[in-house]
């Protein structure tokens, strides 16, 4: 039996590009909790909620407690429901409408593990992102590179080369399927000493 989102977003023709539930995809996807262990994901940028359903289908075969959340300004009609419908029928996701602009660097001190960011949002975005998580604040930053942009790789290596930044990459890029073809993600962990008490 379908869930409320799975029935919506079978009749939603999402307008941005998106992640392919391929087996690669969940390879890739498999390869970031391998090495992160997340099971606090902060994401941002939901679309139509590929990605933040990825995350819930892979995290529950894991571990009983995790969360997935996940914030989107709502610019398409369809994100806002399906956002809700997922929130609705999955008690270990959380969604939020709310522009990435208005985050407070705080929100990431609730215990998340990695912070997930589509590089599809304009580069004023993800500049502000990094320079929110900056000081090591969260353990790992995934940035899903999924048009390729090329200010992407300007940004992060930006950062990368910036002595306040206490993040390092954690692996090469990681490829996966896409609905415009592969798209690759950057994973970033951080090099800050005593970021959580274990």
């Amino acid at each position: 039996m379908s869930s409320l989102y799975e029935t919506l977003l079978s009749q939603t023709n999402p307008v941005e590009g998106h992640i392919l539930p391929t087996a690669n995809t969940y390879k890739a996807f498999r390869k970031v909790l391998e090495i992160t262990q997340a099971t606090m994901i902060y994401e941002i940028g939901f679309n139509a909620g590929h990605s933040a359903k990825m995350w819930l289908d892979l995290l529950s075969e894991q571990t009983d407690f995790y969360l997935v959340y996940s914030l989107d300004a709502c610019k398409h009609p369809y994100t806002y429901q399906l956002g809700r419908a997922l929130e609705n029928s999955n008690s270990n996701f959380q969604f939020m409408k709310k522009d990435v602009m208005h985050i407070n660097d705080r929100e990431f001190l609730d215990g998340f593990d990695l912070v997930c960011m589509d590089g599809t949002h304009p580069r004023e975005h993800l500049k502000f992102v990094l320079s929110a998580l900056m000081h090591g604040v969260v353990p790992y930053i995934l940035i899903n590179d999924c048009s390729n942009k090329r200010y992407v790789t300007d940004l992060v290596n930006g950062a990368l080369e910036n002595p306040s930044f206490k993040y390092e990459m954690a692996t090469l890029p990681i490829y996966y399927d896409g609905s415009k073809g592969e798209n690759r993600m950057l994973l970033l962990k951080t090099t800050s000493i005593g970021v959580r008490v274990i």
